[in-house]
This record gives C-alpha cells, structure tokens and sequence, in this order.
C-alpha cells in the first residue's frame, strides 16, 4: 500500500486542525504539527526557537516517521508558504522516499484570524507563542488571506485516506 503526505498549510487562525479533526478521512491518520515543536521549545526554556530550527527538528520527526512507516498517511499541519522553505523540505523527503505530498491551503480574512487567535483558550499555546502568532498575523503579507483555488480543503477532504474507499 502507497502512503501519501498531506500538507495542510495556513496561517494561524485559519482552520487548520479544525478542518484536519472535523474531517473524517483524517480522523485516524497521523499528525504531526510543527505547533508542537515550538511548544517544546519554550517548555525546555527556549523561547526565541528560529523558524529554521523548527523546521529541521520538524524534518527529522516526518522522516522518523517514515522510518518507522513508510505505508500509513501522514497529516503535517504547519504555515507551509506557498513556495517556501518548509514546503520545499516536505517535499525534498517525500522525492527522496518515494510518496506522494497533496496540499491543502486553509484560509479566512486576516481580522479573523486575528480574532481567533486572540480567543483562544486553553489548547497547546503559550502566552508567548500565542503574541508571536498574532505578530505574524498582522504583518504577513495579504495573499496569505486568500483562497488558493488549486489547494481547496474541500478538494482535500475527497482525497483524504478513508475517502479513497
């Protein structure tokens, strides 16, 4: 049996793990969120972890993963900037190890992300991480707000492993 990646990317108060777990060809599928990574961080007192970092402890956990697996699907939520780094690194491991990478863009108006992000209650986010999401959010660049039509979370959805039955 073939796996595949999928890669939901977004920026933070869009959607990301409400699609991934309301979802339910994703519901049994293993996830890895570089979220998780940044709050490791700061619970081992590294508050300041750079983006590039991250991504290399997050790289090291996909091919772990794949080490360990390679025919069970993997669900990786992280920012994953249209042609940026951290999708370049999936896929790089993902040629590399031969399975297939299908990407979701999930989305919503910069006030609302804004908003949720500062709503948020309880779940895995520091008060430091939380002021970092919401800088970010405020000074990222307008077309992280919009659809991206070939990367529908809808599309997503009829491709994810319990919907291919």
């Amino acid at each position: 049996m073939s796996m595949t990646i999928y890669g939901i990317g977004g920026v933070s108060g869009t959607g990301k793990t409400h699609f991934r777990t309301s979802c339910e060809g994703f519901r049994d599928v293993r996830v890895l969120d570089i979220a998780d990574v940044y709050e490791e961080s700061l619970a081992q007192g590294h508050p300041d972890l750079h983006w590039r970092t991250a991504l290399k402890v997050f790289q090291g956990r996909v091919l772990g993963w794949l080490e360990e697996d390679r025919s069970s699907d993997i669900v990786l939520e992280a920012f994953f900037r249209p042609d940026g780094a951290q999708r370049q690194a999936i896929e790089a491991i993902a040629r590399d190890v031969g399975v297939d990478v299908i990407w979701g863009w999930a989305w919503a108006p910069r006030a609302d992300c804004l908003s949720r992000v500062s709503n948020e209650r309880g779940g895995h986010d520091s008060s430091e991480r939380r002021q970092k999401r919401l800088s970010f959010i405020r000074t990222a660049e307008s077309s992280f707000f919009r659809e991206r039509p070939e990367e529908s979370l809808a599309s997503l959805a009829t491709r994810a492993p319990t919907s291919q039955t």
